[in-house]
């Protein structure tokens, strides 16, 4: 049986679990250096009346005591007063408004794929409580057949959710369907080291990813720029990353799941100039075209042929890119025209139906292409177009989802 150290003692806060503060510290550390305006939005300890309303959540269930322990060292986060204000939820005395999350605070990340905006918040036990109760009343599976799984994590617009199975700690992602295998594991039950430790593990991958700059904050909607910025699960380093120079061109991409959306996977590419101008021998390149080659299950590869990237046809310069009427011909860049320091970043998601069985996607393959640029620029080119490499990166249902 699990032991984290869980003790209630009446109406005082709860005696903090080792396990959950170790954990707890490691993200509170990196915060500290990386991510200090979410950091200020975590609650203090829940109280014993807290991790009552779990027991009243779920009067059948023996609640495991490490998925207690989580909120024993904070009780999730200050909610964005949207959320506070549609589900009644009690505030911490004294937290000042700024203390309040955004939307974009969530403490485990999200992406952004066109209209398609997530950050996962960490909910007090009150929230959890409430909103696993109202998605119950609107997806009657929810309550028939996964009565003892809570929403500990979620989107403020709902998009994407985390559930915790309250007997073992196993965490899942909700893939949006009303069947009853709507729930798609995001911790291999092998990564537990204990039955009931398995929400824990999944808490210590996430902070293994933080520290070893596989996540990182950047802005989660390039096109807003800092504005948006929040913890970006597209990795940025690790197996997960491709990366590939072609005339001084360096093309980085990645890919994240995404259980929530029809379209599988986002992916995110980014492009900037490296070496020296004489060595690359041109100061600006423009892209023109690109040609994508995805490649599922084995099947021949689909072969996809367009315009620049979601709209844009950036011409990158030493230090970032250029903004204007030729590169972003429809102004989707809020901050205007001119000059951008640092990397050119677009985010796209694949397309078609997914491949299930039992609620788990089991599609997987690769995404690999080239992106065609012109020395100088289209208008003025200035030398021979060229294609740059786009290396192969997986497409596939990882291990662990966040």
């Amino acid at each position: 049986e699990c032991d984290c150290g869980l003790r209630d003692v009446g109406a005082m806060p709860l005696q903090l679990p080792v396990p959950w503060l170790l954990a707890w510290s490691r993200l509170r550390r990196w915060q500290a250096v990386n991510a200090q305006q979410a950091s200020r939005t975590l609650r203090g300890p829940a109280t014993s009346a807290d991790m009552a309303r779990l027991s009243e959540f779920a009067p059948n269930c023996r609640i495991a005591p490490i998925v207690a322990g989580m909120w024993a060292v904070h009780n999730g986060q200050r909610m964005p007063p949207q959320l506070v204000d549609r589900f009644g939820l009690a505030d911490e005395p004294g937290s000042p408004p700024a203390a309040h999350a955004r939307r974009l605070d969530g403490i485990f990340g999200g992406y952004q794929v066109y209209n398609h905006v997530v950050c996962t918040l960490f909910l007090p036990i009150e929230a959890a409580v409430k909103i696993t109760k109202l998605m119950q009343d609107q997806v009657p599976v929810l309550r028939e057949v996964h009565p003892e799984k809570l929403v500990f994590a979620l989107d403020g617009t709902f998009k994407k959710m985390l559930f915790v199975d309250l007997r073992d700690g196993m965490v899942y992602a909700w893939n949006r369907s009303a069947d009853p295998d709507c729930f798609v594991p995001a911790v291999p039950r092998s990564a537990a080291a204990d039955d009931c430790d398995a929400l824990l593990s999944w808490f210590s991958e996430f902070c293994r990813r933080l520290e070893e700059g596989v996540y990182v904050q950047r802005p989660l909607q390039p096109e807003v720029g800092e504005r948006s910025t929040g913890l970006c699960l597209f990795p940025a380093a690790g197996d997960d990353v491709s990366r590939c120079v072609t005339r001084g061109v360096e093309v980085t991409a990645s890919c994240v799941y995404m259980p929530e959306h029809r379209g599988g996977w986002g992916y995110s590419v980014t492009l900037r100039l490296v070496d020296s101008a004489e060595n690359r021998d041109f100061q600006t390149c423009q892209l023109t075209t690109r040609r994508w080659e995805i490649c599922a299950d084995g099947r021949e590869p689909n072969v996809v042929n367009g315009e620049g990237v979601i709209g844009f046809k950036p011409i990158l310069a030493d230090g970032g890119w250029i903004c204007n009427e030729a590169s972003d011909p429809h102004g989707q860049c809020e901050d205007g025209q001119g000059f951008r320091d640092g990397e050119f970043r677009y985010q796209s998601c694949t397309t078609g139906g997914l491949a299930t069985m039992g609620g788990l996607a089991t599609m997987s393959g690769s995404f690999a292409g080239s992106l065609r640029f012109v020395p100088g620029t289209a208008a003025k080119p200035l030398g021979e177009a060229f294609d740059a490499r786009l290396a192969p990166f997986r497409l596939h249902v990882p291990d662990f989802l966040f």
